[in-house]
């Protein structure tokens, strides 16, 4: 236990040590929901995968303070697939690891004393964890892509399926199908004896005041006569 801890406190692994040890408390805070996982991340995991995606030529630094240096640099390494959190904390822990290992077996076969000894293990540190850091937060990138909701106004334009037994100035709702399990919605239409269930209709705009969508009968804007006076 005691060579162990001589070795954590010891240049160049004590570097790391402090910092895991920031670490370590932040991700506690994370797990009690004291900290958002994006604290410390100004562009959003989003920016972080587009930045590991597309790398311009020239990085962009300009976020506030070092939070936003920090960010920028890990653009510029490559290192934006997951938050700057998640990449920062897994970027310590293998500097921490190669320091560590690299200090017990390495350093002791550099000639040249202890700080080159040091210096030497704590450049392949940092060498050997940023590839490592790119490798193994690659995979995780799909898992922080932000998508952006659907809002009502999107949805105009869509055709959708009458469900209640007619549709007026202040009731009525249909169906409109999403590909996954159906949304069902209220909808208005000005022309009481227009709509019955089962028929389609197109959403042609979002009343926010009545918070409904008002609809028109697809039969009409495509000139069909309703289905009754077909059968008829």
């Amino acid at each position: 236990m005691q060579e162990f801890l001589d070795t954590a406190f010891s240049l160049p692994t004590v570097l790391f040590t402090g910092t895991l040890g920031v670490v370590l408390l932040y991700w506690v805070t994370v797990m009690v929901g004291a900290l958002d996982l994006d604290v410390l991340d100004p562009g959003g995991a989003a920016d972080g995968v587009d930045g590991a995606m597309e790398l311009d030529a020239d990085v962009d630094l300009d976020a506030d303070g070092a939070v936003g240096g920090l960010a920028g640099v890990l653009t510029a390494l490559r290192l934006r697939h997951a938050p700057v959190t998640v990449t920062f904390s897994v970027l310590t822990l293998l500097g921490w690891l190669g320091s560590f290992f690299g200090s017990r077996y390495l350093a002791p076969l550099i000639p040249g004393g202890a700080w080159l000894g040091s210096l030497a293990v704590l450049v392949a540190a940092v060498a050997l964890a940023l590839p490592l850091t790119s490798l193994l937060t690659r995979p995780l990138a799909p898992l922080f892509v932000t998508r952006a909701a659907r809002s009502n106004r999107d949805l105009v334009g869509s055709v959708v399926t009458i469900k209640t037994g007619s549709v007026d100035r202040r009731f009525g709702q249909a169906e409109l199908h999403d590909g996954q399990a159906g949304l069902l919605v209220r909808v208005r239409c000005d022309d009481e004896e227009a709509l019955a269930k089962g028929d389609q209709a197109l959403i042609v705009e979002w009343d926010e005041e009545a918070n409904a969508f008002a609809v028109e009968p697809m039969r009409e804007l495509l000139d069909e006569p309703p289905e009754r006076e077909r059968q008829a």
